[in-house]
């Protein structure tokens, strides 16, 4: 009997089915194995060796998968065809004493259709060890990571925290908002408006410059200063031209100024 250890039962019965007699498939469901979650799990001293353990709830299915390596004349590997998938099932061969014995073949299945699937397990490989390495040495750096700013956000707020890479990230953007809100000084800013007046008819405009300065800005000065140059007709484009008697004076300005602490 040969076995196939796939990621998940869907996989393992298309496989079932298109393989046929003489092959068992088994889904190891993720990893079995992983860095402690109750401890840092690796040994800084010693070449930041890690430790890894069976996942919690998972004893039964290592049994089953235990045995079924026993009862097996060869192994072939079929999880994702990824890194990670060369790292998961690694992680389940090396929990067995007998894997040592058995004959093991990685293959890759880019897709679950028949005949991608005769065709790879008609020219299987070895079980790629670089690429297993580039997984454990991934999660050792996010144990790391992850581990030390656990540590710190639970001493800051009083709870466990599990962050993931993303968590890390999404920590991160809010710390340096919480710093530029921290930092921040605040200063006055005006919206100022002035309606024009000229026999019968009236407009209100917004005043986008005052003495060549932005009105909004705190250079501006006061409220009162922006209502000051309103009536003094400091204004962009507000001033009288001679000759030009259709346009509309600005004699009875009144500005409207609007506070808000920026």
């Amino acid at each position: 009997m040969k076995l196939v250890i796939v990621e998940t039962p869907a996989q393992a019965k298309i496989l079932t089915d298109a393989l046929g007699d003489g092959w068992r498939v088994e889904p190891c469901a993720g990893f079995v194995r992983d860095l402690p979650a109750d401890k840092l799990g690796i040994d800084v001293d010693d070449d930041f060796r890690p430790t890894f353990t069976i996942v919690s709830g998972k004893g039964n299915l290592v049994r089953r998968l235990m045995k079924a390596i026993r009862e097996s004349e060869a192994v072939y590997a079929a999880t994702s065809p990824t890194h990670t998938g060369e790292a998961m099932a690694w992680q389940v061969l090396a929990l067995s004493p007998d894997a040592k014995e058995k004959s093991i073949y990685r293959v890759t299945l880019p897709a679950l259709t028949p005949d991608t699937i005769h065709a790879a397990f008609a020219a299987p490989r070895l079980l790629d060890m670089r690429q297993v390495e580039t997984e454990v040495t991934r999660r050792i750096i996010n144990r790391l990571i992850g581990w030390s700013i656990s540590a710190g956000v639970r001493k800051a707020v009083g709870i466990k925290p599990t962050l993931t890479y993303n968590g890390m990230v999404a920590l991160r953007l809010l710390a340096e908002c919480e710093a530029q809100i921290t930092a921040h000084i605040p200063e006055p800013r005006w919206h100022a408006s002035v309606t024009f007046e000229r026999d019968s008819a009236s407009f209100t405009a917004q005043v986008f410059e005052c003495q060549r300065r932005t009105a909004g800005a705190a250079k501006c000065g006061t409220s009162g200063a922006v209502g000051d140059a309103t009536q003094r007709r400091h204004l962009l484009g507000g001033r009288d031209r001679a000759g030009d008697e259709g346009a509309p004076r600005a004699g009875r300005a009144h500005a409207a100024n609007t506070y808000r602490d920026g």
